[in-house]
Order: structure tokens, then sequence, then C-alpha cells
């Protein structure tokens, strides 16, 4: 039996991964959440801002680069140059009323809340608010 060619594009767009068991006859079951994460990649696609798959992971991370960027003050790019933004409210991509939310990062790794209205397709990007305990002075800039 013949293979056919997959398009690798349409599947980087969507973010849908092929299992290796995955046949015709045995195709791999996509949650609810999957689907949702597929939706806001399609939505992101050929954009400069880039999806926050794990949110676990990016708080992980991001809190890690802001605590090396104080002890070492020649680290280049400083993450912290943006602002200290509350991540704590990162969650995967969800559904409220008729707007898929979710949360995405630009190039710089700077965290967005991403609003898409479903029935418009317009699209908003907040920034995160800025850590509590983040200086007042230096959140009006």
């Amino acid at each position: 039996m013949r293979k056919k060619n997959v398009n690798t594009k349409s599947c980087m767009i969507t973010g849908e991964v092929r299992s290796k068991n995955q046949t015709p006859l045995n195709p791999v079951k996509h949650t609810k959440q999957d689907e949702l994460k597929n939706l806001a990649l399609s939505v992101l696609a050929g954009s400069e801002y880039r999806m926050i798959n794990n949110p676990e992971l990016y708080q992980q991370l991001y809190r890690r680069r802001i605590l090396e960027e104080n002890c070492d003050f020649d680290l280049q790019p400083r993450l912290s140059a943006y602002g200290i933004f509350d991540i704590s409210d990162i969650h995967p991509p969800s559904i409220e009323g008729r707007r898929l939310v979710f949360f995405a990062r630009n190039s710089h790794n700077v965290p967005y809340k991403v609003t898409c209205d479903l029935t418009s397709r317009k699209m908003r990007y907040e920034l995160l608010p800025y850590e509590s305990s983040y200086p007042q002075e230096m959140q009006s800039k």
C-alpha cells in the first residue's frame, strides 16, 4: 500500500502531531483541549506571537530567567527590562462565552493574553498585569 504525502506545513500550522500508530483505521483521538490548542495555533499562524503551550513550564522558565538577571547584570537581552509580569493566571486555551482565550509570547518572551472573538475573528492582545511587588513607578512605563 502506498503512503500518501503528508502536508507538513499544514500539520505545523495546526499543531497536529501524527503518531506512528495513526492509520486511517486507528486515528489518534483528540481531546477538547487539543482542539482548542489547534484553534489557537491556527489563529496565530503567520504572526509574531507564539502560543504558550505549557503554562507551567513557561512560568518556571520565566521566573528562572528573572532570577538569573538579578544575579548577572550583564545578561542580555533582559526580559526584566519590559517589567516583571504576573504570570500566575496563564492557563491552557479555553472558550469563554463566544471568545477563545489563550496566552502567547512575543519574540522577546513577553507574555500576552489573547482573546479572539469567534464570530467576528477580531483579536485582542493584552499585556499581562505587572506583579504587585514590581515598583509602582516602573509600572507606568
